[in-house]
């Protein structure tokens, strides 16, 4: 069995079409697991013309994706039980309390998920890293991904896997950087060195100084001002602010950017534009 791994898409809200190196690596595939945050539903229809697909939601899915796709997935193949899991809290508070620098906790939150579910390997997303590591005898493998969830940062590297299982089961993974699809793809993760350290082989802060300066107050204003049906346009507004950084028309997303991005959504209310105003205006 040769199954294509995939994660975090992203697809419209961050990523806009795959990369055109995508079908050549995908060719020949017997199934296709997508480790969640897809995006919209219509991605795995895009993605099942290279071969059947199996996925989940993840923590920043489009409603139509946490609607319709379950949280994880048991996959049984050639008597191999895989599990496919994004990999995040369900719970906001604790997903954002797990977000820990060390790595080492995390990969046995991983493998522990997959023991209580009788999971040999396990598949999943979320953390934007491709690796393949043996936790206890559970094989964890993160394709990595193909653009970030999040206005802060941008992706340098986009990365799939592909996994192959013998006649008996035996696994082998190689992962792919999508910018040169012709040769396996080494990742430089050091586990004891941290998750940032780890990230930041992948990815770059395109924040300006004084956004990284707001971003304490925007995290707390996040849970107090933003109610829970304004958040979805909160985040589309910071994307759309993201924008010129993502097609490499300028450097840095500045307060200003962001602001005017608040300021013309139609989407976000009235009251919440104006509080968000206030919070980064105050001061100046």
């Amino acid at each position: 069995m040769q199954i294509g791994l995939i994660s975090d898409t992203h697809m419209p809200q961050r990523c806009f079409e795959f990369p055109v190196t995508l079908p050549q690596v995908f060719s020949d595939l017997d199934l296709i697991l997508h480790a969640g945050d897809v995006g919209e539903l219509w991605v795995l229809d895009e993605l099942s013309q290279f071969a059947p697909i199996i996925a989940v939601h993840g923590n920043d899915d489009s409603l139509d994706s946490q609607r319709e796709l379950p949280l994880q997935q048991v996959v049984t193949i050639g008597g191999r039980r895989i599990l496919l899991w994004h990999g995040h809290y369900p719970d906001r508070i604790d997903e954002l309390t797990s977000r820990t620098d060390e790595l080492r906790p995390k990969l046995r939150r991983i493998a522990q998920r997959a023991r209580r579910a009788g999971a040999s390997i396990v598949v999943f997303g979320h953390w934007h890293l491709p690796f393949a590591y043996d936790e206890g005898g559970i094989l964890l493998i993160n394709p990595g991904t193909i653009e970030l969830g999040n206005a802060a940062f941008r992706q340098l590297i986009q990365t799939v896997a592909i996994l192959e299982l013998d006649n008996n089961g035996s696994p082998a993974v190689t992962h792919i950087d999508l910018a040169n699809p012709t040769e396996p793809y080494h990742s430089p993760i050091d586990f004891d060195a941290g998750f940032r350290a780890a990230l930041d082989h992948f990815t770059r802060d395109c924040r300006s100084s004084e956004i990284i300066a707001d971003s304490p107050k925007f995290r707390q204003a996040f849970d107090q001002i933003i109610p829970e049906t304004a958040r979805l346009a909160v985040f589309e507004a910071l994307n759309e602010a993201a924008y010129p950084v993502w097609r490499d028309e300028k450097k840095f997303v500045t307060r200003q950017d962001r602001l005017e991005a608040i300021q013309r959504s139609t989407a976000i209310p009235r009251d919440v534009q104006q509080k968000l105003v206030d919070l980064f205006t105050v001061g100046e």
